[in-house]
């Protein structure tokens, strides 16, 4: 560990932050008496996992520190190894079952766009988020934050680009940019922007969806899901009025 300080300065302070520690408990396990190497890769592997298991970390901040350490050592990534990817796989399912994001439904998506300046831009980014190759149809509501008068409205004012969600001057509006209006616009509706993701307009979808009694081959559909896996996004319980 004499070498952690040219370690550390050939590191960004943000990744040492997290990287330097993941060397520290790494070699904790490794090397329990400073001496020679006594484990294997995948011994040292399940402890080490069991050890970010008590630290409330997400899988993929995990996954960062694990790779890091198996480089750092030269020792072969194992987790393809079937019983640590069952391991990481029983993570996942269990971070995804604890999942507390809350879901964007019509009448928040209201109230930030009342509480914001930014409304034309938060409503386009609900109407738009589509993947390639997929047909959506959207109807008229009429009213302020009808989409099809959204769309009529910003394809008025878009300048020829590239990208079809852009700026005045065509540049591509991006998702860092969205991001960061979107948490303004939590705030400034009084709602705690942590409690909310990008994902949560499609838990918003699933919800209402469901609350308006769509069947689960419609919901499947419009969300592009294919399978009934958008079930673990309904979650009315968790509406905001």
């Amino acid at each position: 560990m004499q070498l952690a300080p040219l370690m550390q300065s050939s590191l960004a302070a943000s990744t040492w932050s997290s990287h330097g520690k993941a060397w520290g408990e790494w070699y904790s396990l490794l090397v329990p008496d400073h001496g020679d190497k006594i484990m294997t890769a995948k011994d040292t592997t399940l402890q080490y996992l069991a050890l970010l298991r008590t630290q409330d970390l997400s899988l993929a901040a995990a996954k960062k520190r694990l790779a890091f350490v198996l480089k750092l050592w030269g020792f072969q990534d194992v987790t393809k190894d079937f019983q640590i990817w069952l391991l990481l796989r029983g993570w996942d399912k269990e971070q995804t079952f604890r999942d507390t994001r809350q879901p964007v439904s019509f009448s928040l998506l209201q109230r930030l766009c009342m509480a914001s300046t930014f409304a034309r831009l938060l409503s386009r980014h609900f109407c738009f988020s589509v993947a390639s190759g997929v047909w959506l149809t959207v109807g008229s509501l009429g009213g302020p934050f009808c989409p099809v008068q959204l769309l009529r409205d910003y394809m008025a004012r878009r300048p020829q680009a590239p990208s079809f969600l852009c700026h005045i001057d065509g540049s591509p509006f991006t998702r860092f940019q969205f991001v960061s209006l979107y948490k303004r616009a939590l705030a400034s509706a009084g709602v705690p922007p942590s409690d909310f993701g990008t994902h949560s307009f499609r838990i918003g979808a699933a919800t209402v969806a469901d609350a308006a009694g769509l069947s689960d081959a419609d919901i499947m559909s419009i969300g592009r899901w294919k399978s009934d896996c958008f079930k673990r996004y309904v979650r009315p319980n968790l509406l905001l009025d």
